[in-house]
C-alpha cells in the first residue's frame, strides 16, 4: 500500500541498506542489540524499507477502518499489531525478553478478544497501558513506526 510517487520501500535499501548495516558504533539504544530472532534495531528496519511501516503498520490501519471510524480507535488497532509483530527493541531494552514477551502477549490478546471493534477496547487499552507503565515498558519503536505510517497513509489519501 504505498501512495504513487511515494517509494522508500525501495530507495531506502538501495541507497542506504548496506551503509545501515555496516555502520559505526551505534548511538541510540535499539543499536545495542544486535539483530535477533524476534527483535531487529531500527537500523535493520531501515535496510528493508521500512517493511514493517508496509507490512504491518499500513495493512492494519486498512483492517481499522473496517472496525471503526473512530481514528483512535484505528491507532491502536495499529499499534497492537506492530507491538505483535515487530519485536520492538525499546520494550528489549527496558523489560529484557520477558518485557517483550509480556508486551506481545498482551497486544496479542487485546487484538484476539476483538481488538476496538468491541465496547470496552479503549479500558482494556488503558489497562494495558498502566501495565506497561508498571513494568516501564514503551513500545518506542512501534510508536515511531505508527506515525510513520500516518504519515505515509495521509500522504496518500
Amino acid at each position: 500500500m504505498q501512495p504513487r510517487g511515494f517509494a522508500p520501500r525501495i530507495a531506502l535499501p538501495a541507497r542506504w541498506g548496506r551503509s545501515s548495516r555496516t555502520a559505526g558504533a551505534p548511538r541510540f539504544a535499539a543499536g545495542r542489540w544486535r539483530c535477533t530472532a524476534t527483535a531487529a534495531p531500527s537500523r535493520a528496519e531501515a535496510a528493508t524499507g521500512f517493511a514493517s511501516l508496509y507490512d504491518i503498520a499500513l495493512p492494519a490501519l486498512a483492517e481499522a477502518r473496517l472496525l471503526t471510524a473512530n481514528g483512535e480507535a484505528r491507532r491502536v488497532h495499529a499499534l497492537m499489531s506492530l507491538i505483535v509483530g515487530v519485536g520492538d527493541t525499546n520494550l528489549l531494552y527496558r523489560g529484557g525478553t520477558e518485557g517483550l514477551a509480556f508486551a506481545e502477549s498482551h497486544a496479542r490478546a487485546f487484538l484476539a478478544s476483538g481488538s476496538v471493534a468491541i465496547p470496552d477496547w479503549r479500558a482494556r487499552a488503558v489497562a494495558m497501558h498502566q501495565a506497561f507503565t508498571a513494568r516501564r515498558l514503551s513500545p518506542g519503536g512501534c510508536a515511531d513506526l505508527l506515525a510513520m505510517a500516518l504519515f505515509v497513509e495521509a500522504r496518500g489519501a
